[in-house]
């Protein structure tokens, strides 16, 4: 037992006079900063968006098949605000994978970079090259992560308030259509 605890203790004194601990503790915040980035990617999972995209696909293609006629400016404006809501799906799907994929890739470099700092195998100025190509590679990754998923729960938000009106001018459609085939 004094043998493990003679161990542990020099463990601990190893660890707290570590050279690097301030530079650990700059890749523990970075690690910080991508778990935030995470959070954010993950308040909204690629089915919801998908789902959306799909519904208003389906609805548009529904006017399209059921009005055959002219619309109002004030419906055309309205059917393009909607169709409009498409691009932002788009971009956050064609872009869900590969944002997915970055996070476990930036935690293994960070668990690298933090267990050379621990081995004391880095000098200085190469830590600062490292350390700086990984924050570069978070900041792109949480413009990216931020653009998308917000621009994507944006859009989901106002197909939820448009959705409303879009089906009431289906259903209008759908009478009229009733109406002249009588």
């Amino acid at each position: 037992m004094r043998v493990l605890i003679s161990i542990l203790s020099i463990g601990l004194i190893l660890v707290g006079c570590n050279p690097n601990k301030d530079k650990i503790e700059q890749v523990n915040k970075l690690r910080t900063s991508l778990d935030a980035t995470e959070e954010v990617f993950n308040q909204l999972d690629s089915a919801t968006a998908a789902n959306t995209l799909n519904s208003i696909n389906e609805k548009l293609n529904e006017i399209q098949t059921l009005h055959t006629d002219t619309m109002t400016k004030e419906t055309a404006f309205m059917v393009g605000e909607f169709a409009n809501l498409r691009k932002a799906l788009k971009v956050y799907l064609s872009m869900y994978s590969k944002n997915r994929k970055e996070f476990p890739y930036s935690r293994a470099q960070y668990d690298n970079l933090e267990q050379d700092l621990k081995n004391n195998v880095l000098s200085k100025d190469t830590f600062l090259v490292f350390y700086k190509e990984e924050q570069d590679a978070w900041l792109k990754l949480n413009d990216k992560v931020s653009s998308t998923t917000e621009g994507a729960l944006h859009v989901i938000g106002l197909y939820e308030k448009q959705v409303p009106s879009i089906d009431s001018l289906i259903q209008q459609l759908k009478d009229t259509t009733v109406v002249m085939n009588k």
